[in-house]
């Protein structure tokens, strides 16, 4: 039984790219009003508008011009991802995968990031990748697990070319093979994604031959 292949960075990751204004300096609303900028954005997202909608979600996430309120975040997200919203489905789904604003369910967390990753979503691709790798939310699939991640490593997601790396260097779901691990370790770490420039020179320390393959053949 293969061991469950956890990546490191996946909550890192989500954390930090689920609501890019996260880290935003804020000045919230200590009684509850919104700051003009803030209503004119609810006005458009009460009248149904999905960008909008998105928007104030990431307002509620960091306290910007509206009070923080993590389950108002998570409420209009809902709103923007039943309209196809790629970035609010993907948002929606690392909600239900952190338990934030929102009870933590990862059967939920599979749903939405599915539906962002079939739009293209290589955050959503990585992060569902991961949970098929580790059987969260969802059954064990190796076979979804790469189809995820080469969708997101071919569009240039380090994390998830990373990823590949390590499931074919330990052969998880794929025949053990040295030279594409190298291949994806080194399309990471031209990316100077930390974790794949240390594989890269350990597998160049254990297999010479490999390494030099990879790097021969090119990112």
């Amino acid at each position: 039984m293969i061991t469950k292949y956890r990546l490191c960075c996946l909550l890192a990751l989500v954390v930090a790219q689920a609501f890019p204004l996260a880290q935003a300096q804020s000045n919230p609303a200590s009684a509850g009003a919104l700051s003009p900028s803030a209503e004119q954005v609810a006005s458009a997202a009460a009248s149904g508008n999905a960008e909008a909608q998105y928007t104030l979600a990431r307002m509620y996430n960091s306290g910007e011009g509206v009070p923080k309120d993590p389950a108002a975040a998570v409420l209009w997200l809902q709103k923007a991802a039943n309209q196809g919203h790629a970035d609010a489905q993907y948002s929606l789904g690392t909600s239900y995968l952190l338990g934030y604003g929102v009870p933590k369910n990862a059967v939920a967390a599979v749903e939405w990031l599915l539906k962002s990753a079939q739009q293209g979503n290589t955050l959503a691709q990585t992060n569902l990748g991961a949970m098929y790798l580790n059987g969260d939310g969802v059954a064990q699939d190796f076979r979804q697990a790469l189809l995820w991640l080469e969708k997101a490593g071919a569009r240039g997601q380090p994390l998830a070319q990373y990823s590949l790396g390590r499931m074919y260097q330990n052969g998880y779901g794929v025949r053990t093979d040295e030279t594409m691990a190298a291949q994806w370790y080194a399309r990471a770490a031209a990316q100077n994604h930390a974790p794949a420039v240390q594989a890269l020179a350990q597998l160049k320390q254990v297999a010479p031959t490999s390494a030099a393959a990879a790097a021969a053949a090119g990112p």
